[in-house]
């Protein structure tokens, strides 16, 4: 297939599904060809090989970079942390910061992430409509992240803008100079490193309540972050949490539209069908698009002979729509069960650490949503975002019936 999966311009056409299909079928371990300033790489589309390749980090490892692009150790582990580290380095700073994010850590703030999605319809509710993106789904998370780290609220606004400028060298504006819109997020992903480190310096002066506090002073083996490392963290946890879970509420909430019974039977039942409906809603959304591995020595794939440093793309996309491990793969089925989605990450030790937050989330936003604006609907055309990394949309217009407290 005459195609390039990491042409921008691919990523804005209707039949990317149907190119993944094909893949799947016919290619599902493919070389891709490189360009003049990248190198080629393995792209795999089933999901057998996308868990296969996630849980053997031994063969398939992250320290060269999860891009697709050839970026400087140095600079992958500057934008990307943990998330491009592998043992010890990611072992040891996972332990530190994992009992955070545990089931335990997570039900604590229950009552913070009701109220936060409760002040974010409380916005809108009086209107008669509004964009679902920009004025819930995105804004809901911003809250809940930050008033977790400790960021003061009038910084909110600009932590959001970083974070969506920090992730736009993969996309956003296709008629600007792609050189300028990666120079644009190579200096928001700094300033949020920078905004994080400095958090933490006031912190371990004057620690408080809150999430960067807690991260400042934890420690295994007598060991802690440094100020910089903890910067970093900072920016990984407010790019992925805004953005990966903004986009899983705003996905669902325009597959609820595409697909009334299942939105209908949800309202009429909701506690007991929440848990399957929002892992569901992470399949069916599959907010970060795909992840990249290198091999570490020569190993057969899917039939495939892969030699040691090559690339390997893993693209959750297609992987959640394999037709061989899920029935009806493009429709929602809030009650699909089992459901071995690879929405955030195919297992192993990079599985996602903030799961169990963004299903809180999801779940807090769309129980609020359904009781406080029962009959809100789309109303316009969704935009999407040209990304091929972020699943996202840029805007979806929803109407409903004001309410008010």
């Amino acid at each position: 297939m005459d195609i390039s999966l990491i042409d921008q311009q691919f990523w804005c056409r209707p039949d990317r599904d149907q190119v993944f299909a094909h893949l799947r079928r016919e290619s599902p371990v493919a070389w891709h060809p490189g360009t003049s300033d990248l190198r080629g790489f393995w792209s795999l589309t089933r999901h057998a090989e996308v868990e296969q390749v996630s849980r053997d980090w031994n063969t398939f490892q992250s320290g060269l970079g999860t891009s697709i692009s050839d970026d400087p150790v140095a600079l992958s582990r500057a934008l990307g942390g943990m998330l491009n580290m592998d043992a010890p380095e990611h072992v040891r700073l996972r332990k530190i910061v994992n009992h955070a994010f545990a089931p335990g850590a997570i039900r604590g703030i229950g009552a913070l992430v009701d109220a936060c999605a409760r002040e974010t319809l409380d916005r809108v509710a009086d209107r008669d409509g509004c964009d679902f993106v920009t004025d819930i789904a995105q804004p809901f998370p911003v809250k809940v992240i930050c008033t977790l780290l400790g960021a003061p609220p009038n910084d909110w606004d600009e932590l959001q803008r970083l974070s969506t400028l920090a992730l736009s060298a993969d996309g956003m504006d296709l008629s600007q100079n792609s050189e300028s819109r990666e120079q644009m997020a190579l200096d928001a992903f700094y300033r949020l490193n920078e905004y994080g480190g400095s958090l933490a310096r006031e912190r371990r002066s004057q620690p408080r309540d809150d999430l960067i506090s807690t991260i400042a002073k934890a420690s295994v083996n007598g060991e802690q972050l440094d100020e910089e490392e903890i910067g970093i963290f900072f920016q990984l946890l407010v790019t992925a949490g805004i953005e990966t879970t903004g986009t899983a509420i705003a996905q669902g909430f325009l597959a609820l539209d595409a697909f009334p019974d299942q939105r209908r039977q949800w309202q009429a039942n909701f506690e007991p069908l929440a848990p399957s409906a929002v892992e569901e809603i992470v399949r069916y959304s599959t907010p970060v698009i795909h992840f990249r591995r290198t091999a570490t020595r020569d190993v057969n794939l899917g039939g495939a002979s892969i030699h040691e440093g090559d690339k390997v793309v893993i693209w959750y996309l297609s992987a959640n729509r394999d037709e061989t491990v899920f029935k009806h793969p493009y429709c929602l089925d809030l009650g699909r069960t089992p459901n071995p989605h690879v929405g955030y990450g195919g297992g192993g030790r990079h599985f996602c650490l903030g799961a169990n937050l963004a299903r809180m989330e999801i779940t807090a936003l769309f129980r609020h949503l359904f009781s406080r604006l029962p009959d809100i609907e789309v109303s316009g055309e969704a935009v999407t975002l040209p990304s091929r990394f972020v699943n996202g949309l840029l805007s979806l217009p929803c109407r409903y019936s004001p309410t008010f407290l």
